[in-house]
């Protein structure tokens, strides 16, 4: 079993989203805020994701079952692309979050399809282990990466350009720092993912690398300012929790 650096910050990625997932779930908990129980849940089928893609060459005999973990491990990851979508619509045009949601969820499908096609079941499309840089390297079909690059544009990049926009223009600190964190980590998130779907070459996988692990530092400072400073705030007692608590400004 050979354990590459793709595989090291993928585990690492992992245990990071599922620290942000499990902390920001307990504050839904507390204030069943649909739109903080959406961002719990977008971090939890990330990691989710994360850790498929992590065992999937160490762990996971033979070159068929490696592509399918990949396969699956994509799947779960737009999952969670796709509450996140849900989550960002409803913040700027709460009409729209349910559409917003099942567009990426039939993108999802679209991808699972042409993985299957042209991945899973292509002899000529084999993840390769680059010796000089330990970089494990996906390798997509062109297909794919279209579908990939289109999904995180409409459900990160956009996204975060408007939450730092939006920012910017809220004369509250905590709220405006909030968005601006919220919003520089989806633009990182959504280069780093865009990089890891052009595959078929190292450096795009060191880009991914390098903007997937620097995303999460803001996201950190989001998840736990929001666990420590705005949760105590939007309930008065932990003893009598009301059936319609506040939403949390974001």
């Amino acid at each position: 079993m050979t354990i590459t650096i793709t595989e090291i910050l993928w585990g690492i990625d992992a245990i990071l989203a599922l620290v942000c997932g499990v902390r920001i779930y307990q504050s839904y908990r507390k204030t069943l805020d649909k739109t903080v129980g959406n961002y719990a849940k977008f971090f939890i089928f990330f990691g989710l994701g994360f850790i498929g893609a992590t065992i999937a060459d160490p762990l996971i005999p033979g070159e068929f079952n490696i592509k399918l973990m990949i396969t699956l491990s994509l799947l779960v990851l737009f999952i969670g692309l796709a509450h996140l979508a849900r989550m960002a619509t409803a913040l700027a045009y709460p009409r729209f979050e349910k559409y917003a949601f099942l567009s990426v969820i039939a993108a999802n499908i679209l991808t699972v399809i042409a993985n299957v096609k042209y991945y899973l079941l292509a002899p000529t499309r084999a993840p390769f282990l680059d010796p000089k840089t330990g970089v494990f390297v996906v390798n997509f079909p062109v297909i794919v990466t279209i579908l990939v690059v289109i999904t995180v544009l409409a459900t990160m990049f956009i996204p975060g350009i408007i939450f730092i926009r939006k920012a910017r223009r809220i004369e509250d600190k905590a709220v405006r720092t909030r968005g601006m964190l919220l919003g520089s980590g989806l633009i990182l998130f959504a280069v780093g993912f865009m990089a890891c779907g052009a595959g078929r070459a190292v450096l795009p996988m060191q880009i991914s690398h390098l903007f997937i692990a620097s995303a999460y530092l803001p996201f950190l400072v989001t998840t736990f300012y929001i666990i420590e400073k705005k949760v105590p705030e939007a309930i008065p007692s932990v003893k009598a929790v009301p059936a319609a608590a506040p939403k949390i400004p974001w």
